[in-house]
């Protein structure tokens, strides 16, 4: 998963009104076969959640703990769902 936003440093950007993030998908049909491997309700938390961090920002989305950061040199970020048993994980960058 990508996501294509001009911030350039999401960790220290909080101050400013949060930029609204598009995500672009690397491989939508692997995405989409990774949502059908998961139960209704895991699929929807999954997609719940990226659009909550869409709509809120990167910065924010991490001062909340929504998503983490994985590799600073290449700004790949983690959104990781954690409901009945099962971790949806999906990696994104900025």
């Amino acid at each position: 998963m990508d996501n294509t936003k001009d911030l350039s440093n999401p960790e220290t950007a909080s101050n400013k009104a949060p930029s609204k993030l598009t995500f672009i998908y690397y491989d939508e049909d692997e995405f989409a076969a990774f949502l059908d491997s998961l139960p209704l309700t895991v699929a929807s938390k999954v997609i719940a959640r990226i659009r909550e961090v869409s709509a809120i920002g990167i910065a924010e989305a991490m001062a909340l703990k929504l998503v983490r950061k994985v590799d600073r040199k290449k700004d790949i970020f983690e959104l990781r769902i954690n409901t009945e048993g099962i971790f949806a994980r999906s990696l994104f960058s900025v």
